[in-house]
């Protein structure tokens, strides 16, 4: 009976090697999520409820002029990501309750879009509905025409209600090809910029782009992050992305991005001025 090593490589099976690495992958993912668990309890702990929240001020140090307090708790609002705010005053919430997967336990996209209201102006949020379900990594959201652009890579969607329910009735895709990676690797960040355009984070996964309409092709995101004209319909790549999760801008338009180890990151030179040395 002949034996087989791992010394022998033409006989040991690329099949097992591959089956081991996953497996680590998924020991992996268990310990992290472990972690995840433990930190949470631990943060629940301290933040037992909103009445101790205010009491402690959950140890911020902030501006004697800046007033922070509780706005919407659990379960009013689960897993929240990021949130944008209408003309009337209504918050949109991005729930990211599929982290870190992408889907449910019915393996559909877990994520959702809630809206938050103050009925009384006692700038507490009292009443809480969902706008909309089954988003696949919902990341970023922000205001646009009657509705919301919502980044649930691998697409930027447009959703509306048009009946006055708070419940979407209009979902319509209007840019593809973000690629998935790692949860906080994907697009994210969608803000409307002083150049009218919607910018988002690259986030590191990149993607090759497509939109509807006369400028139809596609753009390779690489490392960049990106510039969207939903009124042209144009999509370019704007600076180096900083491959994390979150975008802003300041008075004079100066974007700033982040990453895991380098929290806060300026984008100085943008791509098309570094093109412009390319010989």
């Amino acid at each position: 009976m002949s034996q087989t090593t791992l010394g022998d490589p033409l006989e040991y099976p690329v099949a097992r090697i591959e089956e081991r690495i996953v497996a680590w992958q998924n020991m992996a993912m268990k310990f992290w999520q472990f972690v995840y668990l433990i930190c949470g309890y631990i943060g629940s702990i301290s933040l037992a409820s909103s009445a101790q929240w205010k009491q402690t001020g959950a140890g911020l140090h902030h501006h004697p002029d800046i007033h922070i307090a509780p706005w919407a708790v659990e379960p009013m609002v689960v897993d929240p990501v990021a949130l944008c705010f209408r003309e009337n005053g209504d918050a949109y919430v991005v729930e990211m309750r599929d982290y870190p997967y992408g889907f449910g336990p019915d393996r559909r996209g877990g994520g959702t879009i809630r809206i938050l209201r103050d009925l009384d102006g006692d700038d507490q949020a009292d009443f809480s509905a969902l706008f909309a379900g089954e988003l696949s990594f919902p990341t970023s959201i922000t205001p646009w025409k009657e509705g919301v652009l919502v980044g649930a890579p691998p697409e930027i969607l447009y959703l509306a209600d048009t009946d006055g329910d708070d419940r979407a009735d209009v979902r319509q895709v209007l840019v593809r090809g973000f690629d998935l990676g790692v949860t906080d690797s994907n697009m994210n960040g969608l803000q409307f910029a002083y150049d009218n355009t919607i910018h988002g984070a690259n986030g590191g996964a990149g993607g090759q782009l497509s939109v509807d309409g006369p400028h139809q092709g596609r753009l390779d995101l690489n490392d960049a992050d990106f510039a969207w004209d939903p009124i042209l319909n144009t999509i370019n790549r704007t600076c180096q992305t900083g491959g994390g999760f979150g975008l802003v801008f300041n008075r004079s338009g100066d974007s700033f991005t982040t990453y895991n180890i380098d929290y806060l990151q300026q984008q100085i030179i943008p791509l098309r001025y570094l093109r412009m040395l390319q010989v």
